[in-house]
């Protein structure tokens, strides 16, 4: 079903690649390489292994949701859309190249808001009058809390009073610095006196392993990290840190129906444009990813991969 429903999304996609000699196709960049949101380090053996493995494999989910906002735009136009990956300089380079364009909406930028921002604030060429600005909030990925298989961790409770019990710091992996369950637990800590240390691997997958190796007892990671593994008897869900539960596990709670009401982890992922961007402009874009095909094959296709459209 999902190969059948991605080859359904690479169709018109290419087609709109073909017919781009006539009319000057509009370009959405994003800043997310082959393997997703985070990038894999690794040596050069190391990467041309994984970059063999990704011929064969399924998309990452981000290019999976480029592909469908490209459709989008392309069908409420009928104007053709190029998807242009810029990973380099961890997403710099995609911030520069759209707040740096044609202030008339023909470049556009996927992101999280987080990877948006954060990379904006980075370099030095990204001024107030070439930041960006939003335009439409397309899909949502909530973060989960994982423990081992093995603890005796059964709730967002049980983590609380083990980390106010505890004499020592307790070790809670992250997909890395810059994601929002990392800052989240940075505030979780702080805002209830915690003795919580988060540590940042690289990326979703590499911290659920860590648990799942008992390096670590818990970790908050990516939904789509933890999809694959549902069932395995080495990693267990406690609860989505999300306002509501997520349907891809309707059976888990939410850090709210915890007990924790004020915390949160979820990336939102929007398309922005350069700031000067005009708003009848960025009004027209909203329109168009709003009437985004809102079926429920497509809605179930995205739960599966662990997002939300959120238009």
């Amino acid at each position: 079903m999902h190969r059948l429903l991605i080859a359904l999304l690479f169709f018109p996609f290419t087609h709109a690649q073909a017919s781009s000699e006539a009319v000057k196709p509009r370009e959405l960049v994003h800043p997310y390489p082959a393997t997703g949101p985070v990038e894999i380090a690794g040596t050069v053996a190391v990467n041309k292994v994984l970059r063999t493995m990704q011929r064969y494999a399924m998309p990452a989910f981000t290019d999976v949701l480029a592909l469908h906002v490209a459709q989008t735009l392309q069908g409420e136009s009928d104007d053709p859309v190029r998807v242009t990956r810029r990973p380099r300089q961890d997403g710099n380079e995609a911030v520069a190249a759209v707040s740096s364009a044609a202030a008339d909406g023909r470049t556009l930028l996927l992101a999280s808001g987080m990877a948006a921002a954060s990379s904006a604030r980075t370099r030095s060429y990204a001024r107030a009058d070439r930041a960006l600005q939003p335009v439409a909030l397309v899909a949502s990925m909530p973060y989960v809390l994982i423990a081992s298989g093995e603890s005796s961790l059964e709730s967002v409770g049980a983590v609380i009073r083990e980390a106010r019990a505890a004499r020592d710091r307790i070790l809670i992996a992250s997909a890395g610095e810059r994601s929002a369950g990392h800052l989240a637990m940075q505030l979780l800590r702080s805002r209830y006196g915690l003795p919580l240390e988060p540590v940042a691997y690289n990326g979703g997958t590499a911290a659920l392993q860590a648990v799942a190796t008992k390096q670590v007892s818990t970790a908050l990671v990516p939904l789509p990290a933890v999809l694959p593994y549902l069932g395995n008897a080495r990693v267990k869900v406690l609860a989505t840190a999300a306002p509501r539960r997520h349907p891809s596990i309707p059976h888990v709670e939410t850090t709210a129906e915890a007990g924790l009401t004020d915390f949160e982890a979820v990336d939102l992922f929007g398309v922005f444009a350069p700031a000067r961007t005009p708003p009848s402009v960025i009004r027209e874009l909203n329109v168009m990813l709003a009437r985004s095909p809102q079926s429920e094959p497509t809605r179930q296709f995205f739960s599966e991969l662990g997002l939300r459209l959120e238009h």
